[in-house]
C-alpha cells in the first residue's frame, strides 16, 4: 500500500511521485489553476504575466499573452489533487521540464496551466489527457490513474482507461 493509502497525511521518503493539484480561481478566473509537484517540491504553475495594461482583455479574446511559470502560493488550497507514482528517471525528466519552460506565451484557449501539467506529465513518458481546465484535467486523470481500492499506483502497472 503506497503511503498507507494516505498521499495527504503521509510522505514518500524514497521521493518518487509526481503531484497535479487543482485550487479555486483567483479574482478574474472562473476556470481555476493546476499545479505539479515533484516529489513534495512546491507546486508549480502557469499563469498569464497581466502587468500590461488591456492583457486580461485580450486573453479572453483569445490571443496570446506572456505566460510565466511560477509557485502557487503556500497558503493556497488544492480543491483536488492525484499522485501519481512515478521512477526517478521519470522525475527528472518533469524536473527538466519545469526547468526548461519558466515563460512562454500564454493562450487561455492552448497553451494554459492544464496543458502546462499535461506536457509535464508527457515530458515524462506518462499518459495525459487533453483538457483545457484544471477541474476536466483533474477528472480525467483520476479516470486514467485511480484504481477503487489501492489509490495511486506505479503507472508501470496500470494502463489509463480507453
Amino acid at each position: 500500500m503506497y503511503v498507507l493509502n494516505d498521499p495527504v497525511s503521509f510522505i514518500d521518503r524514497q521521493g518518487l511521485d509526481v503531484t497535479i493539484s487543482a485550487y479555486a480561481g483567483l479574482d478574474f478566473n472562473p476556470f481555476g489553476h493546476v499545479g505539479v509537484s515533484v516529489n513534495d517540491s512546491t507546486s508549480e504553475g502557469f499563469d498569464p504575466n497581466l502587468v500590461i495594461p488591456g492583457s486580461t482583455a485580450i486573453m479572453y479574446m483569445g490571443m496570446s499573452v506572456f505566460g510565466v511559470e511560477d509557485p502557487v502560493a503556500a497558503n493556497r488550497q488544492a480543491t483536488d489533487s492525484i499522485t501519481i507514482h512515478t521512477t526517478h528517471g521519470q522525475d527528472q525528466a518533469i524536473l527538466s521540464y519545469l526547468l526548461k519552460h519558466q515563460a512562454g506565451l500564454y493562450n487561455l484557449y492552448s497553451n494554459n496551466c492544464a496543458t502546462f501539467a499535461e506536457n509535464a506529465l508527457r515530458s515524462a513518458g506518462l499518459e495525459a489527457p487533453f483538457d483545457m481546465t484544471p477541474g476536466s484535467l483533474l477528472n480525467d486523470l483520476h479516470a486514467m490513474y485511480d484504481l477503487p481500492t489501492a489509490g495511486p499506483v506505479s503507472v508501470t502497472s496500470v494502463k489509463p482507461k480507453q
